[in-house]
């Protein structure tokens, strides 16, 4: 009996040792990136914080989380209710977050986010090889936009870009004029300058003229599909421009969603299926093949005008 005994208090203490040394170093690492953060203009502070987690974890409990950017010309912050970090001691390199809403932000077009409890994971292997991901459901983003459920994620691509996908189920977008765009699913993956994750993107790529690659966008409303690429990018005054070419399955279907969005009339949908039959003649293909375009503070399907855009900043 001795000699079981006497191992198990070995394996305890030797793991207590184990945890002991990962739960520094982890929490070094913290610091680490809490400083880096704050030479960057960003800051976290909590009403509450501690840390605990053993024997398996290392989490750190922050109530009430507020979130601070002081940048020259930027200034925002962002609150929330509360915000658990958590690392496996035996994976070190893969931290996950749990974070309680509803997200308050000031200084951006976003105002306060109700959500569920939102999941982000980051895994990092060196500062040139990194992925993260964060989950949102029952996600309501002001008078903006709703959805069942959000996902984000982005990645290191190596090249000083990275890539980045966004999916969203149950989605309705609300447009400038107070109307309401459904969307079952939509799926965006896109590349961007990995800089610009750093900082305000919109504001970044208004500031150095460079676009937004979207490899990918997949979109379906019912019985309507949509599939599309291009490029994006932001002008001086914070307003989307670019050109993004589509392929439709059902124009007729995509016709009688936008037509209140646009505040077309019967006989407008009437002219412009025969608008469309006329650029499709002879393509051999039941497929519409559209560009949407973001141009004068505008944004066009085609030749027809859908929405008034609003600055992203």
């Amino acid at each position: 009996m001795l000699v079981p005994l006497a191992m198990v208090l070995i394996i305890a203490i030797s793991w207590s040792i184990y945890w002991t040394v990962a739960s520094a170093t982890i929490r070094k690492a913290y610091g680490n990136g809490e400083r880096r953060l704050s030479a960057m203009g960003i800051s976290l502070a909590c009403d509450e914080a501690h840390w605990s987690g053993f024997p398996f974890r290392v989490e750190r409990y922050c109530r009430a989380p507020k979130v601070s950017i002081d940048r020259p010309g930027e200034r925002v912050a962002i609150s929330a209710a509360n915000l658990l970090f958590a690392v496996q001691v035996y994976e070190p390199r893969h931290a996950v977050a749990l974070l309680d809403g509803p997200t308050v932000t000031n200084g951006l077009v976003l105002g306060e986010i109700d959500h569920g409890r939102a999941l982000a994971s980051l895994r990092v292997w060196s500062d040139e090889q990194w992925q993260a991901s964060i989950e949102l459901p029952k996600v309501a983003v002001g008078k903006l936009a709703k959805a069942e459920r959000l996902l984000a994620y982005a990645r290191e691509t190596g090249d000083g870009n990275a890539d980045v996908a966004i999916s969203a189920e149950k989605l309705e977008v609300k447009l400038a004029d107070g109307s309401t765009l459904p969307i079952d699913r939509l799926d965006i993956a896109a590349t961007l300058p990995k800089q610009a994750l750093a900082e305000n993107v919109a504001r970044y790529l208004a500031a150095t003229g460079k676009q937004v690659s979207i490899g990918n966008v997949s979109a379906e409303q019912g019985e309507l599909m949509l599939t599309a690429s291009g490029a994006v990018s932001i002008d001086n005054e914070g307003y989307p421009t670019g050109r993004i070419s589509t392929r439709i399955s059902r124009v007729d279907l995509l016709l009688k969603m936008i037509q209140p969005v646009a505040k077309l009339s019967d006989s407008d949908v009437a002219t412009a299926k025969t608008f469309i039959g006329l650029l499709q003649k002879g393509s051999g293909s039941k497929e519409v093949l559209l560009d949407v375009i973001a141009k004068d503070r505008k944004l066009y399907f085609g030749p027809f005008k859908i929405a008034r855009l609003q600055p992203l900043f």
